[in-house]
């Protein structure tokens, strides 16, 4: 296959010639859905060879594990409920989003629930799930790993990456003479109810040490759950302070700086309060960027150029938009010899 560069294309042309990429993809992806669906009904994977469905995907059509788990997962559930496909076809649903949906869906529901998770982002799909399915608590339990005595709080769940809700009469599963497990990643945090979340992580021999004893200060019966809130609570506010110049009550007023780039723990403060702690970018169709971590304080008239550290001349921006201004207002290759001189460290920031 013959691929165009483009490089020679507009900003605009670019931008455009991708949406049409992306809905052509996702038209692929529906009828590649349908494909697999009735490949999967016929059982043609048993004479390829191929003991089940997720094998041959893997095998014959050279998919990733986790792209034939999504796709063979996402076909059964449009087998079932065919609007899925439209759904994938506009761009109101993805495969994530039908992964995580199809164990729930019924005939009663399905409709209602589709159309609740359109658009949505995979947080968003997590949160309704466990508004409409809640899950009971986790169990808090800590064990022992074989792997540099580290400490897990729950064990390693495991998903049948051939199994579907309907197994016991999926003739894919029933062909298939043992489940292919995966591991879970390491760190998880998944919603039980909208106001409960259950967590997964491993800790090593010294974070476990700290948990214990600040269980041991907080008095007996002090569960986990309430040391870790605790302990997160002072994290917070003792970041917010160093990074965020946030501050409990008035303080003296320091001495001033003599550095145009400094700026006054006052001023940060109003700045973060005014931007509400998220990057200020805003595109030409008015979305405005979603960052809010490693924030940095940019000055919309640069130092360079005069500008203060007032309020008014200053906003939030990500690194990413904070750099693309810096070019922007300097020039794309001013700025990369700078940061070239300056060095990894100090990358992050712009001249103004």
């Amino acid at each position: 296959m013959r691929f165009r560069p483009a490089s020679h294309l507009t900003d605009g042309a670019l931008i455009q010639e991708a949406r049409e990429l992306c809905a052509t993809d996702r038209g692929t992806t529906g009828q590649l859905l349908i494909h697999l669906g009735e490949i999967n009904r016929r059982k043609l994977y048993l004479p390829a060879g191929d003991p089940s469905m997720y094998r041959f995907c893997v095998r014959e059509l050279l998919m990733s594990e986790e792209v034939a788990y999504k796709r063979i997962r996402a076909a059964r559930a449009a087998r079932r409920y065919p609007s899925i496909l439209a759904g994938i076809a506009d761009g109101r649903l993805n495969l994530t989003t039908i992964v995580l949906l199809a164990p729930h869906l019924k005939p009663d529901n399905a409709e209602e629930l589709l159309a609740a998770v359109a658009h949505q982002p995979k947080s968003g799909v997590l949160l309704l799930i466990a508004r409409h399915f809640p899950q009971p608590d986790l169990p808090t339990w800590i064990r022992l790993t074989s792997q540099n005595h580290s400490m897990a709080l729950d064990p390693d769940p495991v998903f049948d990456i051939c199994a579907s809700p309907d197994s016991s009469t999926d003739p894919a599963t029933q062909a298939s003479p043992r489940a292919v497990e995966i591991a879970a990643p390491p760190t998880r945090v998944a919603p039980l109810t909208p106001q409960r979340f259950g967590l997964q992580t491993t800790i090593d021999r010294e974070t476990q040490d700290d948990l214990a004893r600040a269980r041991e200060l907080l008095g007996p019966g002090t569960q986990v759950p309430e040391a870790l809130k605790r302990a997160l609570r002072l994290l917070v506010v003792h970041l917010e302070k160093q990074k965020l110049a946030a501050v409990s009550e008035t303080r003296r007023p320091q001495r001033p700086s003599r550095s145009p780039r400094h700026i006054p723990a006052e001023v940060k403060r109003l700045v973060r309060a005014r931007d509400r702690d998220q990057c200020t970018f805003v595109s030409d169709s008015g979305h405005r960027c979603e960052e809010r971590s490693g924030l940095e304080y940019d000055h919309i008239d640069p130092v360079a150029r005069g500008g203060r550290s007032t309020v008014g001349n200053l906003r939030l921006r990500c690194r990413g938009h904070n750099q693309m201004e810096a070019d922007r207002v300097f020039g794309a290759e001013f700025m990369t010899g700078k940061r070239g001189q300056a060095g990894p460290v100090a990358n992050a920031g712009s001249p103004g």
